[in-house]
């Protein structure tokens, strides 16, 4: 799976993170009174500095519907790999039962279109070097 862009520009980030930054004040300050909340929404001005990332991962269920596992990583590009005897960080080795197989994007920040790309690939005993 890979997609981009992975983050937006300075530019584009600076209003979004101003916008949460206003909003969870307002909010925070419901909960904790308007002075400590005021003084939290300054503190976070420093977040004005970075750029907003964008995040999107996959899970994967096998074709019993048996949850294998989820690649949850803040990579743009990954390279995911179940096997019988192995799996990717966060993926499940076992079985690997014919039949339709479910892959789930999750959509964590999509502050920006993104460009995505999945593919999927399989190997079987006759395709192998």
């Amino acid at each position: 799976m890979a997609y981009e862009p992975k983050f937006l520009t300075l530019a584009e980030s600076t209003p979004l993170v101003r916008e949460a930054i206003q909003s969870q004040t307002a909010a925070f300050a419901d909960f904790v009174g308007p002075e400590l909340a005021a003084e939290w929404g300054s503190d976070a001005q420093g977040a004005l500095d970075g750029e907003v990332p964008n995040l999107l991962t996959i899970s994967l269920d096998d074709a019993l519907g048996v949850y294998r596992g989820a690649g949850h990583r803040h990579d743009q590009d990954q390279h995911l790999v179940v096997e019988r005897d192995f799996g990717s960080p966060g993926l499940i080795a076992g079985p690997l039962n014919a039949g339709e197989w479910v892959l789930t994007l999750s959509t964590h920040t999509v502050a920006a279109q993104c460009e995505v790309s999945i593919q999927i690939g399989a190997e079987t005993a006759s395709t192998r070097p």
